[in-house]
């Protein structure tokens, strides 16, 4: 349970927030286990939805808590065969929520956070994780999710929720040789409504980022790595227009985060650290 209270000159409100959950694990083998969880589900406002943050969100005080029935059923797999380790977990879900919590465009660069009556959100969640000793790892993960105003404001059932990619990948690869370790990794999200409309969208990326990093045998107290992200310097996608005007049939959209900042382009960094004591 939950309790939260609100203070203020405008008056006060307490909140009575209860989370009951029920969950269940059956492990089958020694290497599956099977994962089952139901919930009702409450949440308050967090203090920026309902006081914004002098910046990009103008506070909403009216905000009522979201709620939601949720439940979901999954499954855990991990097997080890001498060098070689492997963890894989993958669940599906459903959650039922009133007065979901979204951020609205109110100007260029001012969002606020209203209600909406009801959301459907149903989903798949899945990661994968291999390892060949301390040599070499690989991780995946991926996520969809489709999250859908079922009742609001006239026109918007059936949408999507602002703010929601309907699929998220992320790629790893690690390895270490010796005294040196290297990386990449490969970040995926899909293209994400800005408004209840489904209007306005922010195109999809994929991201590409890469690191090195050297521990001589000789110092093993000091490291010195190298960073780049976005190695590809991804800044703009090209969306297709809806009404083509000639040969014009897609316009440039700079990437950009949910509240409309720029992506940053190609970025370097280089980091040096000293462990005292040295690790053994």
């Amino acid at each position: 349970g939950e309790l939260v209270a609100d203070r203020g000159a405008s008056g006060s409100i307490d909140r009575w927030l209860l989370s009951p959950r029920l969950g269940a694990r059956v492990r089958l083998t020694p290497w599956l286990e099977l994962r089952a969880n139901g919930a009702w589900l409450q949440r308050a406002p967090t203090l920026v939805e309902l006081y914004g943050d002098r910046g990009v969100i103008a506070g909403n005080p009216t905000l009522r808590n979201e709620r939601a029935w949720s439940g979901d059923l999954g499954a855990v797999v991990s097997l080890r065969q001498r060098a070689w380790s492997l963890r894989a977990e993958a669940a599906g879900f459903a959650r039922a929520v009133d007065d979901v919590v979204v951020l609205r465009q109110t100007d260029r660069a001012l969002y606020r956070p209203v209600n909406r009556d009801r959301a459907a959100v149903f989903g798949v969640e899945a990661q994968v994780r291999v390892a060949w000793r301390e040599h070499l790892r690989l991780t995946l993960a991926y996520a969809f999710l489709d999250a859908r105003i079922t009742a609001g404001q006239a026109g918007t059932a059936g949408n999507a929720l602002p703010g929601v990619a309907p699929h998220d990948l992320y790629a790893r690869v690690d390895g270490r040789l010796g005294w040196a370790r290297a990386s990449m990794d490969l970040s995926f999200l899909d293209r994400t409504p800005l408004d209840d409309a489904n209007g306005t969208v922010i195109p999809a990326r994929a991201l590409v980022g890469a690191s090195v990093s050297v521990t001589p045998p000789f110092a093993r107290a000091v490291s010195l790595a190298v960073q780049v992200t976005n190695l590809l310097d991804a800044r703009v996608a090209h969306r297709p227009l809806s009404n083509p005007l000639g040969t014009l049939r897609e316009t440039p959209a700079p990437l950009q985060d949910w509240l409309g900042f720029p992506l940053p382009g190609r970025a370097f960094f280089v980091m040096l650290s000293v462990e005292d004591p040295p690790p053994t």
